[in-house]
């Protein structure tokens, strides 16, 4: 990922050049995604969404799949699968990085539950509602990424970013904070399924519970969000950055002096036959150090 070509053409840092493919991967990915979720959801299955407890209604145990939603199973399936994988073995580790690997865990037990018991349209509820602010954050990390490029300080980047993270927080509030437990968690309550429903719902309460469990990350992921703007309204930052990385262990370039300055010693181990990316040292407890200064202009 070091070598990605566009990060060198572009003259991105050897930091930056690590993280910008993880994120445009992930933002093109969700732009698809969720592009698929809200066609099938809004276009084909429209009446779930503005009544839920209907996906109950002629529902039976067995039911079979209606295939836009199989496809939608198969994508999001396939993704979360290589997550997993990605997190623990690609990625930058992050303050939330053991967060990240127990939301793949719940979201791949989700997807096979969900499509075991047949309760799909409740699946693709869910992704609906979730991977709209996906694409924002993602936008925008690759704006924040992007914004130093050959020692040049971008404002256009700085600004696109700024307008993602608005986006970000609003989608997070409205998909997460306020579609989800309306549409999705009220939905597959017992009570409200059974105005439809009056059998037994195999799997019901463990389907419940991880759904319930989805909200605690919501709202675990929400603290970050109102971190960062106390943050903002307070003075303490003025400009994008990733504050799921500790302060003093952040790779994250600072301006000081009219100076992009990279100073940091960040926690994380490279697996086992990965070779260590360029630049960077690993001392006796295992980890990374990178000291690197630049002289930036701005554009």
């Amino acid at each position: 990922m070091s070598y990605w070509p566009f990060g060198a053409w572009a003259g991105l840092s050897k930091k930056n050049r690590a993280k910008f493919p993880e994120s445009a991967w992930r933002c093109i990915f969700y732009i698809a995604s969720w592009s698929l979720a809200a066609y099938v959801l809004l276009g084909n299955h429209f009446y779930v969404f503005e009544d839920p407890p209907t996906l109950f209604k002629d529902w039976y145990p067995g039911k079979p799949v209606a295939f836009d939603i199989q496809i939608v199973y198969m994508v999001e399936g396939s993704f979360y699968l290589h997550c997993m994988f990605a997190t623990v073995f690609l990625d930058v580790w992050r303050k939330d990085s053991l967060m990240l690997c127990i939301h793949h865990v719940v979201t791949l037990a989700l997807i096979a539950l969900s499509y075991g018991a047949r309760y799909t349209t409740t699946g693709v509820m869910v992704i609906f509602s979730h991977d709209f602010n996906d694409i924002c954050l993602e936008f925008a990390k690759c704006m924040i990424y992007s914004k130093v490029r050959r020692g040049k300080f971008h404002m256009l980047n700085e600004r696109l970013a700024n307008v993602a993270f608005g986006l970000f927080a609003s989608g997070w509030i409205l998909g997460r904070m306020y579609w989800f437990p309306l549409k999705t968690l009220y939905s597959i309550l017992p009570r409200t399924a059974k105005i439809y429903y009056t059998g037994h719902l195999p799997f019901g309460i463990e389907f419940n519970v991880m759904l319930w469990a989805l909200m605690g990350m919501d709202l675990y992921w929400f603290a970050f969000i109102a971190y960062f703007f106390i943050k903002i309204v307070t003075g303490q930052v003025s400009e994008m950055e990733d504050i799921r990385e500790d302060d003093e262990s952040s790779d994250d370039e600072t301006y000081k002096n009219g100076k992009v300055v990279e100073d940091s010693v960040a926690n994380g181990v490279h697996p086992v036959g990965h070779a260590k990316p360029e630049g960077v040292t690993m001392n006796g407890d295992g980890l990374k150090q990178r000291r690197v200064a630049v002289e930036p202009t701005r554009e």
